[in-house]
């Protein structure tokens, strides 16, 4: 009988959509990238470089976050053993340094190393906050097949009836977005090009509030669509 229950609870339990499938869906080819034209061979290698950048994210070994322990010191460490130990990092900084053309010394690439390592902690950061906030609102709002969730306007989140039931398309274009969330990012929920509710989602602050006003405004919606 304990096992049924066991079988049982897990049969609810609600399918997460996963880092792994989050890049599954960030490393999808361009499909505007047209590969026998001067601007889609250029778009092509840009995409491929910038996804070499979130290769370096998602594949560094890292502890996962815990929402309740709050273990991001831990994890910052671990991206300072990181890149602390990149012989590769550390002789590409040099050979740059001794191009005559290249402006700066040696010595100032190497204390910018501190930055490289904040700049891996807080992407580190939106992404495992960023993934909480999809699975979080997907149950409430995965029936609106017109509804999308924007994260700081580099990821287009929508719901789809497939496994996982999340599909994210990143907006290229806007990929220096990467580079800004290290105090939050903004949350934006859209019907098609409509945005029904932005906000700018503060590390400290709870999902909840948000949430709520959304399903607020679609109920409305709803009863309006009733009365017509």
């Amino acid at each position: 009988m304990k096992n049924n229950n066991i079988k049982t609870k897990k049969a609810h339990e609600p399918v997460l959509y996963t880092r792994a499938e989050l890049f599954e869906d960030i490393q999808t080819a361009l499909e505007k990238a047209v590969e026998d034209t001067q601007e889609g061979e250029r778009a092509c290698r840009d995409f491929n470089h910038k996804l070499k950048v979130f290769q370096s994210i998602f594949f560094m070994k890292l502890p996962p976050y815990n929402f309740d322990k709050d273990n991001m010191e831990e994890i910052k460490e671990a991206i300072e053993l990181c890149v602390d130990g990149n012989e590769l990092l550390f002789g590409y900084t040099f050979f740059l340094s001794s191009n005559k053309n290249f402006d700066y010394s040696w010595s100032y690439l190497r204390k910018q190393m501190d930055k490289y390592v904040d700049f891996f902690f807080e992407t580190y950061r939106f992404m495992s906050y960023a993934l909480d906030d999809i699975n979080s609102m997907r149950a409430d709002l995965c029936g609106n097949k017109d509804l999308h969730i924007e994260l700081n306007e580099l990821f287009d989140v929508t719901f789809i009836d497939d496994k996982p039931f999340i599909k994210t398309i990143v907006h290229w274009e806007n990929f220096s977005q990467i580079n800004k969330v290290k105090n939050g990012y903004y949350l934006s929920v859209k019907i098609d090009e409509t945005t029904l509710l932005t906000c700018h989602r503060k590390y400290s602050n709870k999902l909840n509030p948000f949430h709520d006003r959304v399903k607020q405004i679609l109920a409305a919606g709803g009863e309006q669509k009733d009365k017509a």
